[in-house]
């Protein structure tokens, strides 16, 4: 009698190999969904070396720096930035000093979408030498003025000008002295993407004393450029917006 042997059928089961598709495709869509941007090495590397140099060659100038994904924000206190009590002058030694610190920044002016300049003081103005002083009629004022100061230095204007800056913002301007280095400010201001504004007290850093000293500063925020919008993904509006701050490398 002949033997039958019958081939046995070998079973594969796909469902875990379907269900870690499903996973992985799921963890993408969330991704996509938090709008979170994927990380741009030239900024990374450019925010280390801000934390790095605020210790270093600008130790001096700079008194605190703060970083986050997408800014890093620059404290100047009364006292590094050498500014008189109540007054908002600038040295000659700290104007120079900011310019060397915008003159290294501008050598990344490619990452960078818009700068804030913010002036903030605490919350007693009033003392010794502040009545005679003028004209500013509280912190608020005081705290816009010094904001300003840092804002001429920067576009190669003296601190207390209050009348250069419209024939600098105009595009046929030659008789404002151009600072080496620093002409993506001018263009970021000509733009709108050079802000400046004073808060007076309203926000201290050190909230637990209003009269800290810490609180009389003012601080510079560094905006950097969304990799999605260097590469061309973001949305219109925002591809838009990002276009209009962006500097000329």
């Amino acid at each position: 009698m002949a033997r039958h042997r019958g081939l046995r059928r070998t079973h594969y089961d796909v469902w875990p190999v379907i269900a870690d598709a499903f996973l992985t495709l799921l963890a993408v869509v969330v991704v996509m969904a938090s709008g979170r941007q994927p990380v741009d090495p030239g900024v990374e590397t450019l925010k280390t070396e801000i934390v790095q140099k605020s210790s270093r060659e600008f130790a001096g100038l700079l008194a605190q720096v703060e970083v986050g994904s997408k800014w890093a924000r620059l404290v100047f206190t009364e006292e590094s930035l050498s500014f008189p009590k109540c007054q908002w002058g600038l040295p000659e030694e700290k104007q120079q000093q900011l310019h060397s610190l915008f003159r290294w920044i501008g050598e990344h002016r490619g990452l960078l979408r818009q700068i804030r300049i913010e002036g903030h003081a605490d919350r007693k103005w009033s003392g010794s030498g502040c009545s005679d002083v003028g004209p500013f009629q509280d912190n608020l004022q005081l705290s816009q003025n010094r904001a300003r100061a840092v804002y001429n230095v920067l576009l190669g204007l003296p601190p207390e000008d209050r009348n250069g800056l419209g024939e600098l913002l105009n595009d046929d301007a030659t008789a404002v002295e151009r600072p080496s280095g620093m002409q993506y400010l001018r263009e970021l201001a000509r733009r709108g993407c050079l802000e400046v504004a004073g808060y007076g007290d309203r926000h201290p850093r050190d909230r637990s004393n209003p009269d800290s000293p810490k609180n009389r500063r003012v601080e510079v925020v560094l905006e950097f450029r969304e990799l999605g919008n260097a590469a061309g993904q973001a949305s219109s509006d925002s591809a838009a917006s990002t276009a209009a701050c962006e500097v000329s490398q």
